[in-house]
């Protein structure tokens, strides 16, 4: 069997792990969430507006206060939301998959033996 074609069956485990069913189902919860399609809608064309009105000569500081305090209450309101919270956990367990599963592939392929942790963290690709 080739490289590459163990690659992809690598890939499509990871997709089909837990770790990767979980963040597709946190993904697919997050974009299809109501609430956070409009909280998200919302920020982007407020972000829009700060920029044109940051980028006028005359700017109306009361106006770029304001626009920047919706911008935050909208932030805090996605960053809090539970299926946010899900979302950005899975993300992060399924990054620390892949980050472990590369730092195995680069010892093995550098004949490297296992061993314990150094407790330096610039020596390691991730904790186990």
């Amino acid at each position: 069997m080739e490289l590459i074609e163990m690659a992809a069956i690598l890939g499509q485990r990871i997709r089909s792990s837990e770790a990767g069913q979980r963040l597709e189902n946190a993904a697919k919860a997050y974009a299809e969430n109501p609430e956070l399609r409009s909280a998200f809608t919302e920020y982007q064309v407020q972000q829009k507006v700060l920029e044109e009105h940051g980028a006028l000569e005359v700017k109306d500081e009361a106006l770029i206060s304001a626009i920047d305090k919706r911008l935050n209450e909208i932030y805090d309101q996605i960053i809090n939301h539970e299926i946010y919270k899900e979302y950005e956990a899975a993300q992060e367990a399924y990054n620390n998959l892949i980050s472990n599963l590369i730092s195995e592939v680069v010892r093995q392929a550098n004949g490297e033996e296992e061993g314990g942790c150094t407790h330096d963290c610039s020596t390691c690709g991730g904790c186990h």
